[in-house]
């Protein structure tokens, strides 16, 4: 809580923006998410798909807001769409952007408040993404960011970030890596969608597999959405370290031409 809680007076002048995310027994992740996004955003709402362990009292004491979703002890990637297509439209009239995740996505810049409010200035609706899968064999201790490895990709620049006033349907495929938004559609911007599943060694990704592929629904073990979850635990690490072995530092500050000459840089003089 001392995170979120404490960051709510630099808020008054940025946009605001409101988080949704998806949790399942992934409590680890929790104070990453109040240390980050806390610093900007004005609500954390927690979707939590019933977990075991302690990740909702954890995150009661961080601040966040906690709303069950889904069938206890089942994965089902429809839940998920139900959350993700149609959650973040009450925060209409009230925030300037929501970000709509898994609790291991992370947005990023390294201005990200002033990015924000430049970004409200030009009337951007649906900012920009990259995406990046991160690996290591190694967790974070105080900041997310410290593993800086990974692999560029595409399918990971998922648009998870958007105005929810001015995006009429969101309309996210299974996955979220796709979606079909209708409403008034204005790109720019730019941010990091970093990926934070595959940290922690071959052996949690294992562990993770295992503990996925016991909770598939009937409508994830008959679709293609399902299909990562039905792969054999020793091809699943073996895709691991291949990932890893390709990995290379990720430049959280380098962008691409198109936003350097659009932005030309951030300035003070630009958010005011």
């Amino acid at each position: 809580m001392f995170y979120f809680c404490k960051q709510k007076k630099i808020l008054s002048r940025h946009p605001k923006v409101f988080l949704y995310f998806i949790n399942w027994n992934d409590t680890f992740y929790l104070p990453f998410i109040a240390k980050h996004y806390g610093v900007f955003c004005e609500k954390i709402i927690m979707y939590d798909n019933y977990s075991t362990n302690d990740a909702v009292e954890v995150a009661k004491k961080l601040g966040f807001e906690i709303r069950n979703f889904g069938v206890e002890g089942e994965l089902n990637d429809l839940e998920y769409l139900k959350v993700k297509n149609h959650c973040w439209k009450e925060a209409r009239g009230e925030a300037d952007y929501v970000i709509v995740c898994d609790v291991d996505e992370f947005i990023y810049h390294h201005q990200i408040v002033e990015m924000l409010a430049l970004c409200k200035k030009k009337g951007i609706t649906f900012p920009l993404m990259e995406g990046y899968d991160m690996y290591s064999d190694k967790l974070p201790k105080e900041s997310i960011f410290e593993i800086d490895t990974g692999v560029y990709s595409k399918k990971y620049g998922k648009q998870i970030i958007f105005d929810p006033n001015a995006i009429e349907e969101i309309d996210y495929e299974p996955g979220c890596h796709v979606n079909h938004a209708k409403g008034r559609i204005k790109k720019g911007g730019y941010f990091k969608m970093l990926h934070y599943r595959h940290i922690g060694g071959e052996v949690a990704a294992g562990q993770r597999h295992r503990n996925y592929q016991e909770r598939l629904s009937s409508f994830n073990k008959t679709t293609k959405y399902g299909a990562e979850y039905r792969l054999e635990e020793e091809e699943v690490i073996k895709r691991w370290r291949e990932s890893y072995t390709n990995s290379s530092i990720v430049d959280f500050r380098k962008y691409p031409k198109s936003f350097v000459n659009t932005f030309k840089g951030i300035k003070p003089s630009d958010v005011k």
